[in-house]
């Protein structure tokens, strides 16, 4: 059985704060409402009514977990306790908890302490300085867990996490860890200056977009992930809501993918693909949504700053009928599959190349350009309800069908078959 009671710290603000309510007085001053007559006797010139205002007392008090106490006890004998006590503080101008003390039953202290941007002095030109001039103090910057022995000695730090933030954008840079069974009795908070050199760096964030979209993060030594997103807003500030592209092992300079999906009609470079709007057109049969585009002679999609050095791979869907060309360096036709639904796919490697281009004449979809050594997957989406389809490193497609209230109801294979398929009903209340 476990038992957990909870105590909690009221802080009281000496502040009167008020609020306003505002509204007409629901009762005329004589007869029956008339909008030409005023609500009060003695109008002022031309009042047709009058707005009655009045003040109220808003409760800003503030009110915290304090401390709690956690027990769990042996069902085979009920005065066997496990006991964990735990005590919590906060930053009274942020109302951020900064540290929770624990002791266990074994009388073992465990500290854990959480920094903010404004326990920091600005070190100059750095991503707390830039937190810190963007009013922004609940983003943790340090996390350290502390541990004692039973007669509270030997403090000691066993794990911590440490973040950095962009100079110039209010997002993660990179993140650093130290851990250590044994601890470390001698740790330096980064509140009193530099990160501890304990610390190891373990991820990095290395680009956004404008919109805070992650473009390019990875495990230090390990394979970069990179993201292409799209589904543009029809209105200001035209932000990217969904990633459409995830690709393994590669950066942001040598991939590019667009499915013509929920573009705007305005510029005309899209997913790293450079291309005219007016040839988006819209196709049913479509692999990857109702978008397709329509290549012609004055209708082409090219990619540029490419790697000559490097080798690329280049997939599309081609609709029956079409006769679509890839030139640029050396390019060989590696796959053609099977027609599905009137829609052909094609691969092609790339060398020597530093640009791309996509001509000839018919549809195309699902335009996909990245390094041989890399794994792209992609997406689309039903805005505000969910993912529409998924297409695999593999070129193996999968749908998602949703009711008229957004809940999934089927999952397709490419070829359309059930795989999975959802069914929902209400429970009988017995009434």
């Amino acid at each position: 059985m476990n038992e957990k009671a909870s105590n909690y710290t009221t802080i009281k603000f000496n502040v009167n704060n008020y609020g306003i309510k505002a509204g007409f007085n629901p009762k005329p001053f004589a007869g029956t409402y008339d909008q030409h007559n005023s609500y009060y006797a003695n109008p002022l010139a031309s009042e047709f009514g009058r707005v009655v205002v009045s003040n109220y007392l808003i409760n800003t008090d503030h009110v915290f977990l304090s401390s709690d106490t956690t027990r769990v006890y042996d069902q085979n004998d009920p005065t066997q306790i496990l006991q964990t006590i735990s005590n919590y503080q906060i930053d009274t101008s942020t109302y951020q908890f900064t540290q929770v003390q624990t002791t266990n039953s074994k009388n073992e202290k465990i500290v854990q302490t959480v920094t903010y941007p404004n326990q920091y002095n600005a070190f100059g030109s750095t991503g707390v300085a830039s937190l810190q001039a963007r009013g922004i103090t609940t983003y943790p910057i340090e996390e350290i867990t502390q541990k004692s022995n039973a007669d509270g000695s030997n403090l000691r730090t066993v794990k911590a996490v440490y973040t950095t933030y962009k100079l110039n954008q209010p997002f993660r840079d990179s993140v650093y860890e130290m851990y250590s069974v044994a601890g470390i009795p001698i740790f330096q908070l980064s509140t009193a200056g530099p990160k501890d050199s304990h610390y190891q760096p373990v991820a990095v964030f290395n680009t956004y977009d404008t919109y805070g979209n992650i473009l390019q993060e990875g495990k230090v030594g390990d394979a970069k992930h990179t993201y292409i997103w799209g589904y543009n807003s029809t209105t200001p500030p035209y932000n990217n809501s969904y990633p459409i592209a995830e690709v393994i092992n590669a950066d942001t300079g040598s991939v590019a993918y667009t499915n013509f999906e929920q573009l705007r009609n305005a510029g005309n470079k899209w997913g790293n693909w450079i291309f005219n709007y007016a040839g988006i057109t819209t196709d049913a049969t479509a692999p990857m949504g109702a978008q397709c585009y329509t290549v012609s002679s004055s209708n082409t999609i090219s990619r540029s700053s490419l790697n000559s050095a490097s080798k690329y791979v280049v997939s599309l869907w081609s609709k029956s009928g079409a006769a679509i060309t890839v030139t640029g360096g050396t390019v060989t036709n590696v796959a053609t599959g099977n027609a599905k639904n009137g829609w052909i796919y094609h691969e092609y490697s790339i060398s020597g190349a530093t640009s791309v281009t996509i001509g000839g004449t018919g549809t195309v979809d699902e335009l996909r350009l990245y390094p041989s050594t890399a794994q792209m997957s992609t997406y689309t989406y039903i805005p505000l309800v969910g993912m529409a389809s998924k297409c695999d490193a593999k070129n193996d497609i999968t749908y998602y069908v949703y009711d008229n209230v957004g809940r999934l109801i089927q999952v397709l294979d490419q070829n359309q078959n059930v795989v999975k398929q959802y069914q929902y009903n209400y429970a009988n209340s017995g009434h």
